[in-house]
């Protein structure tokens, strides 16, 4: 739906607000020990600590 599609305060309410993405971060896998022969994880690799994304983007296809 675009924004000339339905009335300045419906559109308010959809889009004027605070939005929430789910990243899929994975640790451990066969990633990157069939690639380079090296232990996946890392002995250094720790679990439960914070990321910080700077940007990402959502393409909308209709």
């Amino acid at each position: 739906m675009k924004q000339d599609q339905v009335s300045a305060e419906t559109w308010k309410k959809a889009v004027d607000h605070g939005f929430f993405a789910i990243f899929n971060v994975a640790v451990g896998g066969s990633y990157p020990t069939k690639v380079c022969g090296c232990t996946s994880p890392a002995a250094d690799s720790t679990s439960g600590v914070g990321v910080s994304v700077g940007w990402f983007s959502v393409k909308v296809s209709q």
